[in-house]
């Protein structure tokens, strides 16, 4: 149990609101809600993802739950948006996620998550292919024109990729920082 209290203000402002700690909440309660499998999973994943190593530990007693959800219509891609969650917000690496999920609910279910790593595998490569660009295209501004403003950097940092990718092939002929960053 955790010492998490509503805000005053949010009480008064939800008057006949239920607020619903799970955290009080044991894996039966949660499991017995009228609700769909993914709903349930849900809020065990809400309650525990955070605690480090609590889903892998748990991952048994809600097996019959992750499985329901997978054979459920869509259960494939609910199970993603569970899983990158739960990389998202605790400790727990992919593989030992995937190894898990193996070893307790089946190949099934591993099947997605492993869509779900491949997924996330590969935004991550990209979102590092970006950063690289920005840290490249920086140093390259630097060499060609002097440190940057701060303002330069922040546009650089809020660039999308395709203003990225222009800039670093117009920094190469630019005869001026506005000419790269297209405000000449």
């Amino acid at each position: 149990m955790t010492d998490w209290s509503v805000p005053r203000r949010a009480q008064a402002r939800q008057k006949g609101a239920r607020w619903d700690d799970l955290t009080a909440q044991s894996d039966d309660a949660l499991q017995s809600r009228a609700m769909s499998a993914l709903g349930r999973a849900v809020l065990w994943c809400l309650r525990d993802a955070r605690k480090p190593g609590e889903i892998l530990r748990k991952l048994e007693r809600w097996a019959d739950v992750v499985r329901e959800v997978a054979r459920s219509p869509n259960g494939v891609a609910a199970l993603h948006a569970v899983a990158r969650y739960i990389w998202e917000v605790s400790d727990i690496l992919v593989d030992e996620l995937q190894e898990t999920v193996l070893a307790t609910v089946g190949q099934e279910v591993k099947d997605a998550m492993t869509t779900t790593a491949d997924k996330l595998r590969e935004e991550g490569r990209r979102e590092g292919r970006v950063e690289g660009e920005r840290a490249a295209l920086l140093r390259q501004l630097k060499a060609r024109f002097g440190d940057p403003s701060p303002a330069v950097v922040a546009r650089v940092s809020g660039a999308t990729p395709g203003e990225i990718e222009a800039w670093l092939e117009r920094v190469l002929v630019a005869r001026s920082l506005a000419e790269v960053l297209g405000d000449a």
